[in-house]
């Protein structure tokens, strides 16, 4: 790990204390609480539910109106490694109802490795109506002739347009590993388009939370692929979720790191969206792992900071979409640490 992030996680976590109190040199209060009280918004009774063990979740003001913006912390009465290793297991890691598929790529990625995936009927019902500026399936300008290419009378027609979207997943894929923010991918599917690598930076950049949990994390992602995490730590992966009106593709890429074994904050995961064929310009999820100092080596608490920048569907059918992707956000991020903490636990 370098020099830099080692010196900002171990000052950050410094004299942190949770149920046990603020150590003796600590001349402020406990990092936990100024994260999670005075950082993320959480209440005196949403601390104390933490401290018991509880699950909570809390929305936050984004930095524009379109912005998502989620935290959530539970404790985990169990050693951090087991909890790593439940992160590290991609394609079990989040589960529930809402959770349809996911698979982790090959390395380096694959076209075999998006094989599973396959349109709904009204996405594909969708494509064929699609047109630059006018697609209810987010697409980048390269996608559009490929899609305009398919004979829609064909009997093999759905299984060309699965053709075309698993062969832009991994286009986005194989041009983000090389080329980072240069690969400028650019959603074409309203007329505004979309540059989703400035979305990203500017959704991070302006992330009061994130800059407290993660702001070296979210600087190597910035600088990705010039910048890596130490011992090359990632992997990227595609899913299915059902997070509001219709299913969802996304894929995705994965970082973990792990501080000086003297801090309390004993690792952090960063998930960044690449591609999402709905709702989504831009999107990260930031775990952090952070020694319970009331028992040491066996309690931590993990706490997730969700950014997510949807799209700018208008009208009714916009403002429904938002409001369901958002509850459906919260359910998953509180069934996602549930059940990190049970399966952990149980080990």
């Amino acid at each position: 790990m370098s020099r830099g992030l080692s010196v900002l996680l171990c000052a950050a976590v410094s004299g942190v204390a949770f149920a046990g109190g603020a150590r003796p040199h600590a001349a402020t209060r406990p990092f936990i609480e100024q994260l999670l009280v005075d950082g993320l918004g959480f209440s005196a009774a949403q601390l104390a539910a933490v401290r018991r063990g509880e699950p909570v979740t809390a929305a936050l003001p984004g930095s524009v109106d379109r912005e998502l913006v989620l935290a959530g912390a539970i404790r985990v009465a169990a050693p951090v490694e087991r909890t790593v290793a439940i992160m590290r297991d991609i394609e079990r890691f989040e589960s529930g109802v809402r959770f349809l598929t996911r698979q982790r790529l090959s390395d380096p990625p694959r076209a075999e490795d998006f094989a599973r995936f396959t349109l709904t009927s009204g996405d594909i019902a969708a494509l064929r109506r699609c047109r630059p500026g006018r697609c209810d399936v987010k697409l980048d300008a390269e996608a559009f002739p490929a899609v305009a290419a398919i004979d829609w009378a064909a009997t093999d027609a759905a299984e060309r347009a699965n053709v075309v979207l698993r062969s832009r997943a991994l286009a986005y894929v194989e041009g983000y590993r090389q080329r980072g923010a240069g690969a400028a991918f650019v959603y074409r599917d309203r007329e505004r388009p979309i540059v989703a690598a400035q979305e990203f930076a500017d959704m991070v950049t302006r992330s009061r939370p994130l800059g407290l949990l993660a702001h070296e994390l979210s600087a190597l992602l910035l600088q990705y692929p010039v910048a890596r995490p130490p011992g090359g730590d990632e992997g990227f992966y595609w899913s299915v979720s059902d997070l509001g009106l219709k299913p969802v593709f996304r894929v995705h890429h994965v970082v973990l790191l792990r501080p000086d074994a003297a801090s309390d904050l004993r690792h952090v995961m960063a998930t960044r969206l690449l591609y999402a064929n709905h709702y989504f310009n831009s999107a990260l999820d930031v775990r952090a792992l952070i020694d319970d100092p009331s028992q040491p080596g066996d309690a931590h608490i993990l706490v997730t900071v969700s950014l997510a920048r949807l799209d700018g569907i208008s009208g009714l059918l916009g403002r429904v979409a938002r409001r369901r992707v958002r509850e459906a956000s919260r359910q998953a991020l509180a069934t996602t640490m549930v059940t990190t903490r049970d399966r952990a636990q149980a080990r």
